[in-house]
């Protein structure tokens, strides 16, 4: 199967993704901070890259994903985020951003 890194500041977020990911048969490599998310796509090559926008400054995500290009490499980069309209941030009418709004809501089942 395929090597997915995610890049999260969020220790749940780590551990939820890993767990999904690894029950379908992926290896998964993870990093909590700029750095060494970095590292690890440099080192490891992942097949994917999922990654937060914030983290320990507002902007990690979005540099790290043009540092992550800076390096030649094609490698998907599924971005995610909490961040909505009243933060300034608005990537739905953004024409830069392709964008897939989704909300996810918790099942009674």
């Amino acid at each position: 199967m395929s090597l997915i890194a995610i890049i999260d500041d969020d220790p749940d977020i780590l551990d939820a993704g890993t767990i999904l990911l690894t029950s379908k048969g992926h290896k998964v490599i993870t990093a909590n901070n700029f750095t060494s998310g970095l590292e690890i796509v440099i080192n490891q090559n992942p097949d994917l890259i999922i990654l937060d926008i914030l983290m320990e400054k507002s902007d990690d995500g979005f540099n790290l994903a043009q540092k992550i290009r800076e390096q030649n490499t094609d490698t998907p980069i599924l971005i995610y985020t909490s961040v909505s309209k009243s933060t300034g941030m608005d990537f739905l009418n953004n024409p830069s951003c392709q964008v897939k709004k989704r909300v996810f809501e918790k099942s009674d089942s």
